[in-house]
């Protein structure tokens, strides 16, 4: 998990910043002035709803600052079901919103094109599994009936995807862990792993998302303790959680608006 969140926090949502792309408000820790919140709607029933309430502000002409300097101790699912569950459940509801706010935030004429192109990649990331899905079917096809995919996809094309693809993600993971200072935490082949075997999963969740209207919410249990404690933040572990940790992580950053 800490491989994980390091990946996110500490370089996508870094480099969104740093190229004015699609900031995203991170329910581990926001700061949002009332009169805004109020003004946009608030908070709404999505199973997501910091992402819903990210796509709000972007509607009515606000943006997201994210704030890398500022980290915060969390806790992370206790068990690897509850992980599934969680990942599952953001994926759902974010495709989900992402479907209903396409059409709103396209035509938002106040922000930049990059910024909608960079919308478009945020908010279809999770139906990346589905690609993935598919196009590991399609090989398997290949292998059994020998039929020839080099006319839909030119081999300069799909080898380097390939390696694009191959080398992005654990390098995201080096990175976000080497601007964090977390090295000796490194578990990316781990968290690799972890990520292709929940693939199926999320790519279910992503075509709920896309298809229905309606969503479950499970409530994600937490570790209750907090492993790793940050310089200058006190750090105490839920009274009412008796359950011994079997993942933890610590998420930085910080989103405003």
């Amino acid at each position: 998990m800490r491989t994980l969140t390091a990946a996110t926090y500490a370089f996508d949502f870094m480099a969104r910043e740093f190229c004015g792309g699609f900031n995203q408000l991170s329910g581990s820790v926001m700061m949002i002035r009332r009169d805004v919140l109020e003004r946009v709607g608030g908070f709404g029933t999505s199973i997501t709803e910091d992402w819903e309430l990210t796509l709000k502000l972007y509607e009515h002409g606000y943006r997201v600052v994210y704030d890398g300097s500022v980290k915060v101790p969390c806790e992370s699912p206790s068990t690897l079901g509850r992980f599934i569950r969680q990942q599952c459940r953001w994926a759902e509801g974010h495709t989900r919103n992402f479907r209903r706010y396409l059409w709103r935030i396209l035509r938002q004429k106040g922000l930049p094109l990059k910024t909608k192109l960079d919308f478009l990649l945020v908010g279809a990331i999770f139906l990346q599994s589905v690609l993935f899905l598919t196009g590991e079917g399609l090989v398997l096809i290949d292998i059994i009936c020998g039929f020839s995919w080099q006319l839909i996809i030119p081999p300069p094309i799909s080898l380097g995807l390939f390696f694009y693809v191959g080398a992005a993600y654990p390098l995201s993971m080096f990175i976000g862990l080497l601007n964090e200072g977390a090295l000796e935490e490194s578990y990316i082949i781990g968290a690799l792993v972890l990520s292709y075997l929940i693939v199926p999963f999320i790519s279910w969740a992503s075509i709920r998302g896309l298809l229905l209207n309606r969503g479950r919410f499970d409530r994600t249990y937490k570790t209750g303790r907090i492993t790793r404690e940050l310089p200058g933040i006190m750090a105490y572990p839920s009274p009412s959680s008796k359950r011994k940790p079997s993942i933890s992580s610590t998420t930085s950053g910080l989103s405003f608006s």
